[in-house]
């Protein structure tokens, strides 16, 4: 089974979430915590992963260790494959430092539920609604920590 895009005009792009894990670097058991990690990325916690979970380990490069078809019925072996294989045309979404994934979902929800709820609304002006609201928040988190306000860094970039 490979991946496929449902626009032959554009490479193939596929969402493949995944566990994380991360270290604070003021954390008094910093050494310790990356060990934890190292073993997280290792091939013994990637056998686990494949004999007793969902086959998806963190690490592509074990992601066949200890892989066993299981049931028929599951198809194991082929989203196991599949996935493996759009991790290869996957990449990293591009977070705000200054608005919550959340805030953004909410305020596209809420404009979106309201053209649901009624047709004859123009899709511009909840559109418009949405990053009023967007707008409205970030400068919020702006005002809390002005550090964010000198980072011209794109998204993009981060």
């Amino acid at each position: 089974m490979r991946p496929h895009s449902p626009f032959p005009e554009r490479p193939p792009s596929y969402a493949v979430f995944s566990r994380s894990a991360g270290v604070n670097a003021r954390s008094p058991h910093r050494e310790s915590a990356i060990k934890f990690l190292q073993f997280l990325a290792g091939p013994e916690y990637s056998r686990l992963i494949n004999q007793a979970a969902d086959a998806l380990p963190g690490n592509p490069r074990f992601a066949d260790i200890g892989l066993e078809p299981g049931p028929d019925s599951l198809a194991r072996m082929e989203m196991q494959r599949a996935t493996v294989e759009a991790m290869r045309h996957g990449y990293s979404f591009s977070y705000s430092p200054i608005l919550l994934n959340t805030d953004v979902i909410r305020a596209l929800k809420t404009q979106v539920s309201r053209l649901e709820s009624n047709p004859n609304l123009e899709v511009d002006d909840a559109f418009r609604a949405a990053q009023q609201e967007l707008d409205k928040l970030s400068q919020r988190g702006l005002s809390r920590d002005p550090a964010l306000r000198e980072d011209r860094t794109p998204l993009s970039s981060r």
